[in-house]
């Protein structure tokens, strides 16, 4: 047997459905912008490519960019060697 909400209550829910929605997309089209651009600079994606690291944001929203921000971005990621470094 399905449930099914009040009928207020799925009115009230549909708004904060569809912001959650367009939410995820936007957050997904940060995180593919970044991650092409990190390929094209010739920086590596940890783990998993472009369209993964996309699609498990898609899915999993801002708590998967969180995830990818701190592998790639934060001061707990290893710093990648640049030519401006003294060897």
């Amino acid at each position: 047997m399905p449930f099914f909400y009040p009928s207020g209550l799925s009115n009230l829910l549909m708004p904060f459905t569809l912001a959650n929605v367009v939410l995820h997309i936007l957050v997904a089209i940060g995180v593919y912008n970044d991650s092409t651009d990190r390929v094209a600079a010739g920086r590596k994606l940890w783990f998993v490519g472009v369209q993964v690291w996309t699609f498990a944001t898609l899915l999993g929203g801002i708590t998967t960019a969180a995830i990818y921000w701190m592998i790639h971005h934060s001061m707990l990621a290893r710093p990648e060697p640049s030519s401006l470094d003294i060897q």
